[in-house]
Protein backbone atom coordinates (compact mmCIF):
# COMPACT_ATOMS: atom_id res chain seq x y z
CA UNK A 1 0.00 0.00 0.00
CA UNK A 2 1.39 3.44 -1.17
CA UNK A 3 1.98 6.16 1.69
CA UNK A 4 1.43 9.79 1.78
CA UNK A 5 4.16 11.46 3.16
CA UNK A 6 3.73 14.41 5.77
CA UNK A 7 6.38 16.21 7.43
CA UNK A 8 6.30 18.12 11.14
CA UNK A 9 6.54 22.01 11.37
CA UNK A 10 5.40 24.80 13.84
CA UNK A 11 3.83 27.89 13.05
CA UNK A 12 2.26 30.32 16.09
CA UNK A 13 -0.75 28.93 17.64
CA UNK A 14 -2.61 32.13 16.58
CA UNK A 15 -1.38 32.56 12.34
CA UNK A 16 0.52 35.62 12.10
CA UNK A 17 1.09 36.45 15.70
CA UNK A 18 4.32 36.55 17.12
CA UNK A 19 3.47 36.72 20.35
CA UNK A 20 1.35 33.66 20.06
CA UNK A 21 3.13 30.28 21.44
CA UNK A 22 4.55 27.96 18.68
CA UNK A 23 2.52 24.76 18.07
CA UNK A 24 3.70 21.81 16.09
CA UNK A 25 1.04 20.52 13.14
CA UNK A 26 1.78 18.20 9.95
CA UNK A 27 1.35 19.11 6.52
CA UNK A 28 2.21 16.99 3.13
CA UNK A 29 5.95 16.69 2.10
CA UNK A 30 5.73 19.33 -0.52
CA UNK A 31 6.05 17.93 -3.89
CA UNK A 32 5.34 14.30 -2.87
CA UNK A 33 1.39 14.47 -4.13
CA UNK A 34 1.30 13.84 -8.03
CA UNK A 35 -1.17 14.73 -10.07
CA UNK A 36 -2.58 11.87 -12.37
CA UNK A 37 -4.55 13.00 -16.00
CA UNK A 38 -6.68 10.96 -17.77
CA UNK A 39 -3.75 9.82 -19.95
CA UNK A 40 -1.93 8.21 -16.77
CA UNK A 41 -4.69 6.43 -15.26
CA UNK A 42 -5.30 5.11 -18.83
CA UNK A 43 -1.91 3.67 -19.01
CA UNK A 44 -2.63 2.32 -15.28
CA UNK A 45 -5.33 0.47 -16.76
CA UNK A 46 -4.18 -0.58 -19.50
CA UNK A 47 -1.13 -1.95 -17.42
CA UNK A 48 -4.01 -4.09 -15.90
CA UNK A 49 -4.33 -6.22 -19.01
CA UNK A 50 -8.43 -4.71 -19.37
CA UNK A 51 -8.32 -2.20 -21.95
CA UNK A 52 -6.17 -0.45 -24.20
CA UNK A 53 -4.81 3.34 -23.18
CA UNK A 54 -6.60 4.69 -25.89
CA UNK A 55 -10.43 2.98 -25.41
CA UNK A 56 -9.60 4.01 -21.87
CA UNK A 57 -8.70 7.59 -22.89
CA UNK A 58 -12.20 7.78 -25.57
CA UNK A 59 -14.31 6.44 -22.83
CA UNK A 60 -13.02 8.58 -20.05
CA UNK A 61 -13.25 11.66 -22.22
CA UNK A 62 -17.19 10.35 -23.49
CA UNK A 63 -17.96 10.51 -19.93
CA UNK A 64 -16.96 13.77 -19.28
CA UNK A 65 -18.55 15.82 -22.07
CA UNK A 66 -21.55 13.49 -20.74
CA UNK A 67 -21.71 14.40 -17.92
CA UNK A 68 -21.08 18.55 -19.00
CA UNK A 69 -24.19 18.12 -20.99
CA UNK A 70 -26.21 16.31 -18.29
CA UNK A 71 -25.22 19.52 -15.36
CA UNK A 72 -25.61 21.89 -18.14
CA UNK A 73 -29.55 20.29 -19.08
CA UNK A 74 -29.84 21.23 -15.14
CA UNK A 75 -29.77 17.61 -13.75
CA UNK A 76 -27.40 15.78 -11.42
CA UNK A 77 -24.87 13.37 -11.68
CA UNK A 78 -24.15 10.34 -9.68
CA UNK A 79 -21.25 7.69 -10.21
CA UNK A 80 -21.95 4.74 -8.19
CA UNK A 81 -18.88 4.11 -5.87
CA UNK A 82 -17.76 7.70 -6.36
CA UNK A 83 -20.06 10.50 -5.94
CA UNK A 84 -22.54 12.87 -7.02
CA UNK A 85 -22.33 15.96 -9.44
CA UNK A 86 -24.84 18.75 -9.24
CA UNK A 87 -25.10 22.14 -9.56
CA UNK A 88 -26.15 25.46 -7.21
CA UNK A 89 -26.12 29.22 -8.02
CA UNK A 90 -26.17 32.36 -5.98
CA UNK A 91 -29.23 34.42 -6.62
CA UNK A 92 -29.03 38.39 -6.10
CA UNK A 93 -32.08 39.26 -3.63
CA UNK A 94 -34.56 42.00 -4.49
CA UNK A 95 -37.09 43.73 -2.68
CA UNK A 96 -39.95 43.19 -5.64
CA UNK A 97 -41.19 40.57 -7.18
CA UNK A 98 -40.88 41.86 -10.54
CA UNK A 99 -37.31 42.64 -10.06
CA UNK A 100 -36.19 38.73 -9.47
CA UNK A 101 -35.37 37.54 -12.32
CA UNK A 102 -33.54 34.79 -13.90
CA UNK A 103 -31.13 37.58 -14.45
CA UNK A 104 -30.53 37.70 -10.68
CA UNK A 105 -28.10 34.44 -10.57
CA UNK A 106 -25.05 35.86 -10.28
CA UNK A 107 -22.41 32.44 -10.24
CA UNK A 108 -23.47 28.64 -11.32
CA UNK A 109 -21.69 26.49 -9.51
CA UNK A 110 -20.66 22.39 -9.81
CA UNK A 111 -20.46 21.11 -6.69
CA UNK A 112 -19.69 16.83 -5.31
CA UNK A 113 -20.76 15.32 -2.62
CA UNK A 114 -18.51 11.93 -2.05
CA UNK A 115 -19.92 8.65 -1.78
CA UNK A 116 -19.98 6.95 1.68
CA UNK A 117 -18.08 3.93 -0.33
CA UNK A 118 -15.43 6.25 -0.95
CA UNK A 119 -14.94 8.25 2.03
CA UNK A 120 -11.27 8.11 3.06
CA UNK A 121 -10.09 7.39 6.55
CA UNK A 122 -6.33 7.65 8.42
CA UNK A 123 -5.23 3.89 8.68
CA UNK A 124 -3.44 5.00 11.90
CA UNK A 125 -6.84 5.30 13.48
CA UNK A 126 -8.75 3.01 11.65
CA UNK A 127 -10.38 0.05 12.99
CA UNK A 128 -9.60 -2.22 10.13
CA UNK A 129 -6.01 -1.59 9.05
CA UNK A 130 -5.43 -1.89 5.63
CA UNK A 131 -8.26 -1.33 4.54
CA UNK A 132 -9.44 -0.74 1.11
CA UNK A 133 -10.30 3.20 2.25
CA UNK A 134 -7.27 3.74 4.44
CA UNK A 135 -4.83 6.52 3.72
CA UNK A 136 -1.53 5.67 4.94
CA UNK A 137 0.09 8.86 6.42
CA UNK A 138 3.96 8.25 7.15
CA UNK A 139 5.78 11.26 9.17
CA UNK A 140 9.30 12.44 7.79
CA UNK A 141 12.53 14.46 8.82
CA UNK A 142 14.05 17.24 6.84
CA UNK A 143 16.64 14.25 5.56
CA UNK A 144 13.63 12.52 4.25
CA UNK A 145 14.06 9.03 6.90
CA UNK A 146 10.88 7.84 8.15
CA UNK A 147 9.91 8.48 11.69
CA UNK A 148 7.13 6.11 11.47
CA UNK A 149 3.68 6.56 12.60
CA UNK A 150 4.11 9.31 14.79
CA UNK A 151 7.23 9.40 16.46
CA UNK A 152 10.80 10.92 15.59
CA UNK A 153 12.90 14.85 15.89
CA UNK A 154 11.09 17.82 15.04
CA UNK A 155 13.42 19.07 12.56
CA UNK A 156 11.22 20.98 9.68
CA UNK A 157 11.58 20.06 6.31
CA UNK A 158 13.69 23.15 4.56
CA UNK A 159 13.81 23.10 0.64
CA UNK A 160 15.32 25.86 -0.23
CA UNK A 161 14.16 26.03 -3.53
CA UNK A 162 12.15 29.07 -4.17
CA UNK A 163 14.97 30.86 -1.97
CA UNK A 164 17.71 29.66 -4.37
CA UNK A 165 15.42 30.35 -7.77
CA UNK A 166 14.87 34.43 -6.79
CA UNK A 167 18.87 34.75 -5.62
CA UNK A 168 20.16 32.54 -8.87
CA UNK A 169 17.67 34.64 -10.63
CA UNK A 170 18.62 37.85 -9.32
CA UNK A 171 14.61 39.78 -9.16
CA UNK A 172 12.08 38.95 -6.71
CA UNK A 173 8.91 38.84 -8.09
CA UNK A 174 5.82 39.98 -6.19
CA UNK A 175 2.28 40.17 -7.00
CA UNK A 176 -0.18 42.27 -5.61
CA UNK A 177 -3.25 44.70 -6.91
CA UNK A 178 -2.17 48.21 -7.35
CA UNK A 179 -6.00 50.04 -6.72
CA UNK A 180 -5.86 49.30 -3.06
CA UNK A 181 -3.95 52.74 -1.24
CA UNK A 182 -2.06 53.63 0.96
CA UNK A 183 -1.29 49.73 0.61
CA UNK A 184 -0.20 49.47 -2.77
CA UNK A 185 -1.40 51.58 -5.54
CA UNK A 186 -0.14 53.60 -8.91
CA UNK A 187 1.58 57.48 -8.40
CA UNK A 188 1.10 60.18 -11.10
CA UNK A 189 4.07 58.89 -13.04
CA UNK A 190 2.29 54.70 -12.76
CA UNK A 191 4.92 53.84 -10.35
CA UNK A 192 3.69 51.54 -7.80
CA UNK A 193 3.64 53.20 -4.64
CA UNK A 194 2.55 52.18 -1.04
CA UNK A 195 3.66 50.87 2.11
CA UNK A 196 3.27 47.37 0.82
CA UNK A 197 5.57 48.28 -2.24
CA UNK A 198 7.80 49.53 0.34
CA UNK A 199 8.12 46.30 1.86
CA UNK A 200 8.40 44.69 -1.06
CA UNK A 201 11.01 46.71 -1.77
CA UNK A 202 13.20 46.18 1.42
CA UNK A 203 12.61 42.35 1.35
CA UNK A 204 14.28 42.55 -2.44
CA UNK A 205 17.34 44.24 -1.20
CA UNK A 206 17.89 42.30 2.21
CA UNK A 207 18.11 39.56 -0.79
CA UNK A 208 20.06 41.79 -2.36
CA UNK A 209 18.12 40.90 -5.72
CA UNK A 210 15.89 43.14 -8.27
CA UNK A 211 12.18 43.87 -7.25
CA UNK A 212 9.92 42.76 -10.28
CA UNK A 213 5.16 43.66 -9.59
CA UNK A 214 3.08 41.64 -11.28
CA UNK A 215 -0.23 43.55 -10.57
CA UNK A 216 -3.15 41.26 -10.70
CA UNK A 217 -6.35 40.58 -9.54
CA UNK A 218 -6.59 40.02 -5.60
CA UNK A 219 -8.43 36.70 -6.28
CA UNK A 220 -5.85 35.72 -8.49
CA UNK A 221 -2.45 36.19 -6.28
CA UNK A 222 -2.79 33.36 -3.87
CA UNK A 223 -2.97 30.94 -7.19
CA UNK A 224 -0.16 33.03 -8.52
CA UNK A 225 1.48 32.31 -5.63
CA UNK A 226 1.18 28.43 -5.56
CA UNK A 227 1.62 27.75 -9.28
CA UNK A 228 4.86 29.84 -8.90
CA UNK A 229 3.96 32.25 -11.04
CA UNK A 230 5.28 34.73 -8.29
CA UNK A 231 7.44 34.61 -5.32
CA UNK A 232 5.21 36.06 -3.06
CA UNK A 233 1.82 37.85 -2.79
CA UNK A 234 2.29 41.09 -0.70
CA UNK A 235 -1.50 42.63 -0.81
CA UNK A 236 -2.84 43.74 2.55
CA UNK A 237 -3.84 40.09 3.07
CA UNK A 238 -5.71 39.59 6.09
CA UNK A 239 -4.69 36.51 8.21
CA UNK A 240 -7.08 33.61 8.15
CA UNK A 241 -6.96 30.02 9.06
CA UNK A 242 -8.97 29.35 5.71
CA UNK A 243 -5.84 30.97 3.86
CA UNK A 244 -3.26 29.31 6.06
CA UNK A 245 -4.59 25.75 4.69
CA UNK A 246 -3.09 26.75 1.76
CA UNK A 247 -0.57 29.34 1.92
CA UNK A 248 2.01 30.21 4.45
CA UNK A 249 1.90 33.52 5.91
CA UNK A 250 4.94 35.73 7.15
CA UNK A 251 4.89 37.17 10.28
CA UNK A 252 1.95 40.13 10.57
CA UNK A 253 3.37 43.73 9.49
CA UNK A 254 0.71 45.87 10.43
CA UNK A 255 -2.88 45.74 11.87
CA UNK A 256 -5.76 47.17 10.66
CA UNK A 257 -9.59 47.96 12.16
CA UNK A 258 -12.34 47.57 10.03
CA UNK A 259 -14.66 50.55 8.73
CA UNK A 260 -17.83 50.93 7.01
CA UNK A 261 -19.01 53.70 4.37
CA UNK A 262 -22.02 54.69 3.60
CA UNK A 263 -23.17 57.31 2.21
CA UNK A 264 -23.03 61.09 3.24
CA UNK A 265 -26.26 61.62 5.43
CA UNK A 266 -27.27 58.57 6.92
CA UNK A 267 -24.52 57.97 9.32
CA UNK A 268 -26.85 57.75 11.90
CA UNK A 269 -29.26 55.40 10.27
CA UNK A 270 -26.75 52.50 10.21
CA UNK A 271 -25.51 52.39 14.03
CA UNK A 272 -26.52 48.80 14.55
CA UNK A 273 -25.88 45.41 13.38
CA UNK A 274 -29.87 45.33 13.16
CA UNK A 275 -29.33 48.52 11.30
CA UNK A 276 -28.02 46.79 7.82
CA UNK A 277 -30.37 43.67 8.12
CA UNK A 278 -32.04 43.28 4.17
CA UNK A 279 -29.66 45.89 3.12
CA UNK A 280 -26.76 44.93 0.08
CA UNK A 281 -23.29 45.83 1.76
CA UNK A 282 -20.56 45.79 0.12
CA UNK A 283 -16.85 44.08 -0.16
CA UNK A 284 -14.54 43.53 -2.76
CA UNK A 285 -14.04 39.66 -3.75
CA UNK A 286 -12.20 37.48 -2.32
CA UNK A 287 -11.19 39.32 0.74
CA UNK A 288 -11.61 38.93 4.54
CA UNK A 289 -14.29 41.53 4.39
CA UNK A 290 -16.91 39.48 2.64
CA UNK A 291 -16.57 36.83 5.16
CA UNK A 292 -16.90 39.72 7.81
CA UNK A 293 -20.47 40.71 6.13
CA UNK A 294 -21.62 36.97 6.15
CA UNK A 295 -20.19 36.34 9.72
CA UNK A 296 -21.08 39.64 11.64
CA UNK A 297 -23.78 41.36 9.56
CA UNK A 298 -25.12 37.99 8.75
CA UNK A 299 -28.80 39.75 8.39
CA UNK A 300 -27.62 41.85 5.60
CA UNK A 301 -27.41 40.93 1.58
CA UNK A 302 -23.13 40.61 0.47
CA UNK A 303 -22.70 42.58 -2.95
CA UNK A 304 -19.26 41.57 -4.02
CA UNK A 305 -17.17 43.39 -7.09
CA UNK A 306 -13.74 43.03 -7.81
CA UNK A 307 -12.41 46.71 -7.46
CA UNK A 308 -13.12 48.49 -4.02
CA UNK A 309 -13.06 52.25 -5.67
CA UNK A 310 -16.37 50.91 -8.21
CA UNK A 311 -18.01 49.84 -4.99
CA UNK A 312 -17.54 53.30 -3.38
CA UNK A 313 -19.02 54.65 -6.16
CA UNK A 314 -22.15 52.10 -5.92
CA UNK A 315 -22.32 53.45 -2.30
CA UNK A 316 -22.44 56.76 -3.06
CA UNK A 317 -25.18 55.79 -5.56
CA UNK A 318 -27.43 54.46 -3.10
CA UNK A 319 -27.18 51.21 -5.28
CA UNK A 320 -25.72 49.45 -2.01
CA UNK A 321 -25.95 50.74 1.48
CA UNK A 322 -22.21 50.20 2.64
CA UNK A 323 -19.12 49.33 1.96
CA UNK A 324 -16.89 47.48 4.56
CA UNK A 325 -12.69 47.88 4.14
CA UNK A 326 -9.77 48.29 6.14
CA UNK A 327 -10.00 51.58 8.02
CA UNK A 328 -7.18 53.37 6.52
CA UNK A 329 -8.68 53.15 3.04
CA UNK A 330 -11.85 53.84 4.25
CA UNK A 331 -10.33 57.51 5.15
CA UNK A 332 -8.20 58.07 1.59
CA UNK A 333 -11.63 57.14 0.19
CA UNK A 334 -13.89 59.47 2.14
CA UNK A 335 -11.45 62.37 1.35
CA UNK A 336 -11.69 61.79 -2.28
CA UNK A 337 -15.34 61.34 -2.80
CA UNK A 338 -17.46 64.01 -0.30
CA UNK A 339 -20.92 62.13 -0.57
CA UNK A 340 -19.52 59.33 1.42
CA UNK A 341 -19.08 58.92 5.39
CA UNK A 342 -18.26 56.66 8.03
CA UNK A 343 -21.59 54.66 9.61
CA UNK A 344 -21.49 55.25 13.29
CA UNK A 345 -21.67 51.35 13.63
CA UNK A 346 -17.82 50.04 14.57
CA UNK A 347 -16.84 46.69 14.81
CA UNK A 348 -16.22 44.73 17.84
CA UNK A 349 -12.41 45.29 18.22
CA UNK A 350 -12.72 41.28 19.17
CA UNK A 351 -14.77 40.22 15.99
CA UNK A 352 -12.16 42.03 13.99
CA UNK A 353 -8.63 42.03 15.26
CA UNK A 354 -7.12 41.55 11.91
CA UNK A 355 -3.60 41.87 10.83
CA UNK A 356 -2.10 42.42 8.03
CA UNK A 357 0.70 39.47 6.45
CA UNK A 358 2.47 38.75 2.86
CA UNK A 359 1.82 35.17 1.16
CA UNK A 360 4.69 32.27 0.32
CA UNK A 361 3.42 28.93 -1.13
CA UNK A 362 4.04 25.99 1.61
CA UNK A 363 7.52 24.52 2.07
CA UNK A 364 9.89 27.56 1.59
CA UNK A 365 10.57 28.08 5.69
CA UNK A 366 13.79 29.72 4.77
CA UNK A 367 12.23 32.20 2.52
CA UNK A 368 9.64 32.98 5.11
CA UNK A 369 12.25 33.30 7.30
CA UNK A 370 14.29 35.55 5.59
CA UNK A 371 11.15 37.92 4.85
CA UNK A 372 10.25 37.91 8.38
CA UNK A 373 13.74 39.07 9.54
CA UNK A 374 12.81 42.12 7.41
CA UNK A 375 9.34 42.63 8.85
CA UNK A 376 10.65 42.24 12.66
CA UNK A 377 13.33 45.16 11.26
CA UNK A 378 10.82 47.58 9.80
CA UNK A 379 8.36 46.92 12.66
CA UNK A 380 10.84 47.80 14.98
CA UNK A 381 12.82 50.69 14.11
CA UNK A 382 9.73 52.37 12.78
CA UNK A 383 10.42 52.75 9.18
CA UNK A 384 7.49 50.83 8.28
CA UNK A 385 4.99 53.06 10.31
CA UNK A 386 6.96 55.48 8.13
CA UNK A 387 6.47 54.21 5.00
CA UNK A 388 2.72 53.70 5.57
CA UNK A 389 2.12 57.34 6.66
CA UNK A 390 3.89 58.54 3.77
CA UNK A 391 1.62 56.37 1.52
CA UNK A 392 -1.51 57.85 3.39
CA UNK A 393 -0.26 61.41 2.18
CA UNK A 394 0.57 60.25 -1.29
CA UNK A 395 -2.48 58.96 -1.74
CA UNK A 396 -4.51 62.14 -0.12
CA UNK A 397 -2.91 64.37 -2.10
CA UNK A 398 -3.67 62.54 -5.56
CA UNK A 399 -7.18 62.50 -4.17
CA UNK A 400 -6.96 58.21 -4.98
CA UNK A 401 -6.86 58.88 -8.80
CA UNK A 402 -5.76 55.18 -9.46
CA UNK A 403 -4.96 53.74 -13.16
Amino acid sequence: MSTALVVRTQRHKKIGDSSSPMVYTLKRKPQDAKIFDLARIAQDIEALGAMSAEDVEHVGKAIVRQMRQTLTDGNSVRLDGFGIFHTTFKCRATELAKDCTVKNIERVNIRFKVANTLRLVNDSNATTKGGANNLVFELVTADKDSTGGGSGDTQQEQTGALLKKIKDSGKLVVGTEAQYAPYEFKDLDANFAGCDMWLAQQIADALGVELEVVDMSFDGIIPAVQSSQVDIGIAAFTVTEERAQVIDFSEVYEKSPQAVIVKKGNEATYSTKESFAGQKVGAQKGTVQSLLIKNVLSDSELFELDKYPELGMEVAAGNIAALVVDSAVADALIKSNPELALAEFEFDPNEVNYGKAAVIAKGNEDFVAAVNEVITKVASDGSFQKAYDDAVALADSMGLEMD
